[in-house]
Order: structure tokens, then C-alpha cells, then sequence
């Protein structure tokens, strides 16, 4: 039986050769034919040969996400951008503690004359060469002692206790020429003028007009700017139908050497000084 394997075997050897070729031819063929051109298939790629940079996009599947790095240096300050819009005012805060005192300031400059009361101002006048009697002594007709100048106005005010008005008299940056051979003002010196002394004075006098009067706040100052003469322009009264208040004028020479005062408040004469010879 060996032996007619051995033959079958011998007369067969090429065919069985030729099948094996075409078997092998076949399956390489077939092998080959499912790679494309320019490719190697597994048995040709060498384990942990290839690195990420020989595959193309998506044929790796995706890890993991990693944790996160550290954060990188801070990078330069860019440019600063336009200011926005004004937001709204917020609320008031507290009112915070008293400040310090401050310094004391200059001393800012004399204002505009303002209206000396609600009612009215008259004047001023300017006035010369007015006799002046003042005190003296020398005669009960009370002989002039010096020539004045004077800048004359009047205010008028309603009285507080609204009975009528009140009148006061302003003499302002008034001058004085005492008469020679004239007694020295004052009643407590009986000497005349050698020299004709000059000097500076002012004064204020005030009455109140009550009782019937008609006053016109309208009624221009008069010329002569006496008593009689205003109180008839403007309440259509006299000195004599008023009321006596006060009054108080200061007269100076010498630089101060010499200072008169004839006052009277309330009825009660305050006399004190004299004006002497310069």
C-alpha cells in the first residue's frame, strides 16, 4: 500500500506543485490588492515604530483630557481704553465730624452804601461857610464861634413801637474855621481865639415825628437842608412838632490835641473838652 502511495505520489509530484504555486500566487494577490499603492500592511510595521505625526486626522482615537497646566507669566498691560459713561451719583454718606477752625481771613473791602432803612434816604447836601454857635458862654444869644462845612443827609425809619417815624441827621466829613476874637467852644473855657484854628468834626442828631404828619417819601431834599426845612418838605411839620431823642457831635484840632463833645441823650447834657488855640 506504501508502495502505491509512492507512485501515485510520483506521477502526480508536478500537479501537485503547480497547485501549490497557484494557491500562494492567489493568496499574495489577494493580499496585496487590499493595500493601497505606496502602503505596508501590519507584518511589515516594527511594535511602537510609528509616532502620532504618521497617521492622519481621526485615524487615532482621542485619550482623556489631561489635567490642566500651571498658569503661564502674566503678559505686559495692553492699552488703556476709552472712559465710559458717567454712572448715576450714589448716595450721600454721613455727615463726617466737625473740621478744625480755620485761620481767621483778609479782611475783604468796605462795600456800596446800601439804603439806610426800608423807608427813605434824603441827601447828602454839601454845605459852607455855616455859623456854628455850639456852647459858649460869652452871651445867652450864643455868638458864633467857627465857620463849618459839612456833607448834610437824613434817614427816615419807621418807629418800632409804630407811632410814627424816625428822623436822624448825619454831619459828615465836616471842616471847622474857628473866628478870631471868638470864645473857645465848650462852656468850660473862657478864652477867645488869637488864631483862626482849624479842624475836623461830625455829628448825628435824631427827633421822632409823631401825632399828625403827612409823610412823602417822594418829596426832594431842599436846598437849605435845615431842620424846619426838611421836616416841612417831607412830613409837613417843624423842628418844634417833634420829638427830641439824642444827638452827638465831636469836634478835633491840634492832631488830636484838642477834642470837644457836645452830646445829649435822653435830656441829660454830656459836655466834655474844648477846642483851643493851634
Amino acid at each position: 500500500m506504501w508502495v502505491s502511495a509512492a507512485r501515485h505520489l510520483r506521477h502526480h509530484l508536478v500537479a501537485y506543485v503547480a497547485l501549490l504555486f497557484a494557491l500562494s500566487s492567489t493568496s499574495y494577490a489577494a493580499a496585496t490588492k487590499l493595500l493601497p499603492a505606496n502602503s505596508v500592511g501590519t507584518r511589515q510595521v516594527i511594535n511602537r515604530s510609528l509616532l502620532k505625526e504618521d497617521f492622519k486626522a481621526g485615524q487615532l482615537p482621542r485619550g482623556a483630557r489631561g489635567p490642566a497646566g500651571p498658569a503661564g507669566a502674566r503678559g505686559f498691560a495692553g492699552p488703556a481704553g476709552a472712559a465710559g459713561a458717567a454712572g448715576p451719583a450714589g448716595p450721600g454718606g454721613a455727615q463726617g465730624p466737625k473740621g478744625d477752625k480755620g485761620d481767621k481771613g483778609d479782611k475783604g473791602d468796605k462795600g456800596d452804601k446800601g439804603d439806610q432803612s426800608a423807608v427813605g434816604t434824603f441827601g447828602p447836601v454839601h454845605i459852607t461857610g455855616r455859623e456854628d454857635t455850639g456852647c459858649v458862654t460869652d452871651e445867652p444869644t450864643q455868638t458864633p464861634w467857627a465857620l463849618d462845612n459839612e456833607n448834610r443827609l437824613y434817614v427816615v425809619d419807621a418807629s418800632q413801637d409804630g407811632t410814627g417815624y424816625t428822623v436822624t441827621r448825619y454831619d459828615l466829613h465836616g471842616t471847622f474855621a474857628a473866628i478870631v476874637g471868638r470864645q473857645h467852644p465848650g462852656c468850660t473855657d473862657s478864652a477867645n481865639f488869637a488864631t483862626a484854628t482849624t479842624g475836623t468834626w461830625n455829628g448825628v442828631w435824631t427827633q421822632q415825628v409823631v401825632g399828625t404828619f403827612d409823610y412823602n417819601p417822594d418829596a426832594a431834599m431842599p436846598a437849605d437842608p435845615s431842620w424846619d426845612s426838611f421836616l416841612t418838605a417831607v412830613f409837613g411839620v417843624t423842628l418844634a412838632d417833634t420829638t427830641f431823642v439824642s444827638y452827638e457831635f465831636d469836634y478835633y484840632a491840634c492832631g488830636g490835641t484838642f477834642h470837644w463833645r457836645d452830646a445829649n441823650y435822653d435830656g441829660i447834657s454830656q459836655q466834655s473838652g474844648t477846642i483851643g488855640d493851634c
